[in-house]
C-alpha cells in the first residue's frame, strides 16, 4: 500500500508545513499543520456548545461483540483492524522469539494468538451508542467525542485517506423529529464554517462507500431513505457528513 499523489511536489510541500508520512497510511503532525488541526477541533467544539453537548473520551479499542451487533464486520470486513496479542503459553512465546519475531521485510511473524475480542475503533460515534444503549431519554441528549479511528484501504493519501486519522463527532440521541432538526441545524452551521474557511462544497446524497451493493441491503437503504449527506470538496473529497 502506498501513497498516490497527483502532484509529485505535494508531499514535499506538506512535509514543509509539518507532515510526517508513512506509505502504510500513518501520518504525524507538527508545526503549522498541528496548529491547524487543533484550531479546527476547537471550532467544532464551539459548534457542539450550541447544544451544550457533553464531551466523552473513549479508548482506542472497541469490543468486537458491540460491532457485531450492528453487522459492522459483515458489512466492512475489509476495513477492520484487529487488536491482537500472542497466546501467553511459554512454548508459544518461545516459538515467537525464535522466529525471528520480525523478518527482513519488516513483517511480524505471529505464532498462536490469544482470543481476539477488540477492534481498533473504526468510527468515534460507535462508542457513544455502546455507552448509552438502553437508556430512557425524557428529551434529546447531545454528545460529542473525538477518537483516533482506523480503517484499512487499498491505497492511502496523506490528509485524504489514512489508515489512522482523528475524527470529531457531534451526536443527537432522541426522537426522530429532534434528530432531523439537529441534522438540519448542523448542516447549516458546518456549511457556514466551510464558507468562512473559503472551502466551497457540494452537499451530496451519499452511501458509505465501503458497503458492497450486491451483498448488503444497507447500501440500498441509504440510497432510498437519504440517511447520509456529505460535504464534498473538489469533486471527490468528503470532508464532513450528517448521518441519520
Amino acid at each position: 500500500m502506498s501513497a498516490q499523489l497527483d502532484d509529485t511536489d505535494a508531499l514535499a510541500r506538506l512535509r514543509a508545513v509539518g507532515l510526517t508520512w508513512s506509505d502504510s497510511g500513518l501520518v504525524g503532525l507538527r508545526g503549522p499543520l498541528l496548529g491547524l488541526q487543533r484550531a479546527l477541533d476547537q471550532a467544532f467544539l464551539t459548534l457542539a456548545s450550541r447544544w451544550d453537548a457533553e464531551e466523552e473520551a473513549h479508548p482506542a479499542f472497541i469490543g468486537a461483540a458491540a460491532l457485531d451487533r450492528i453487522d459492522y464486520l459483515d458489512s466492512f470486513p475489509q476495513l477492520a483492524n484487529f487488536g491482537v496479542s500472542l497466546d501467553d503459553a511459554d512454548g508459544n512465546l518461545d516459538a515467537f522469539r525464535a522466529g525471528p519475531p520480525v523478518d527482513a521485510a519488516g513483517d511480524v511473524r505471529l505464532t498462536q494468538l490469544a482470543p481476539i475480542r477488540e477492534l481498533l475503533t473504526p468510527a468515534a460515534c460507535y462508542h457513544l451508542y455502546v455507552e448509552h444503549a438502553g437508556e430512557e431519554l425524557g428529551r434529546a441528549r447531545y454528545l460529542t467525542t473525538r477518537n483516533t479511528c482506523f480503517r484499512r484501504a487499498i491505497a492511502y493519501q496523506p490528509l485524504r485517506r489514512q489508515r489512522a486519522f482523528e475524527m470529531r463527532e457531534i451526536v443527537c440521541l432522541g426522537a426522530r423529529d429532534e434528530v432531523i432538526s439537529f441534522l438540519d441545524d448542523t448542516r447549516a452551521l458546518v456549511g457556514g464554517l466551510l464558507d468562512g474557511l473559503d472551502l466551497p462544497v457540494d452537499w451530496q446524497v451519499a452511501t458509505d462507500p465501503f458497503f458492497r451493493p450486491a451483498q448488503s441491503p444497507k447500501y440500498l437503504f441509504q440510497r432510498v431513505h437519504t440517511t447520509k449527506l456529505e460535504a464534498v470538496y473538489g469533486d471527490d473529497l468528503a470532508i464532513s457528513s450528517v448521518n441519520l
